[in-house]
């Protein structure tokens, strides 16, 4: 059993490096004293929390001297990024090592909450100033909480069957799909020179 986790939290690290909307992260350094009295899902969770915190600090700084260079929703959805992270590493430090699978469905949770939310407010603001915002944004909108939500049943029914290669071939649609919304944002930027 214990291998098995491992095969899977190094599937799913080599994914997640690979998958990480974050790529200007400054690197992990504990001393080997403290890496070895740390668990490994606590190490990892404090990773994501550093990651999440130098992307938070590296758009904030990018929006002062260029406002408007990331999007409000970026910005707040790294804010939440950030949150969830930090309250990983509190439940694990609180109850100890968890099931990885579990620290991923929380932030899965999270999205899809978030990508609900924006389509709700979306449909609020037209609803009190008809044409506010373009039907092709809120189909847009709408698509993206659709695909947020069918993503975390995924993760759910991936976890549930308790297979590796259930649980890789989630992995793996994550990551193909990291990096399409990586290239559209790429894109986006592109545009804006």
């Amino acid at each position: 059993m214990k291998s098995k986790q491992r095969v899977l939290a190094l599937t799913f690290c080599i994914c997640a490096i690979f998958a990480s909307p974050w790529p200007f992260a400054t690197p992990f350094v504990k001393s080997q004293e403290e890496k070895a009295s740390l668990g490994f899902l606590e190490q990892y969770a404090e990773a994501q929390e550093r990651l999440a915190e130098v992307e938070l600090r590296r758009v904030e700084e990018y929006n002062a001297k260029a406002p408007h260079t990331f999007p409000a929703l970026y910005v707040e959805e790294v804010r939440s990024h950030l949150e969830t992270a930090r309250e990983q590493v509190k439940n694990i430090r609180a109850n100890g090592e968890q099931n990885l699978m579990q620290l991923q469905l929380r932030g899965l949770a999270t999205s899809a909450r978030m990508a609900q939310s924006d389509f709700n407010q979306a449909k609020e603001v037209n609803r009190t100033m008809p044409g506010a915002i373009r039907q092709v944004d809120l189909d847009k909108l709408r698509a993206v909480a659709d695909v947020a939500t069918l993503r975390l049943k995924l993760a759910e029914e991936s976890g549930k069957s308790g297979s590796p290669i259930d649980i890789m071939h989630w992995h793996m649609e994550r990551l193909s799909s990291e990096v399409e919304a990586l290239q559209r944002r790429v894109d986006e930027l592109n545009l804006r020179r």
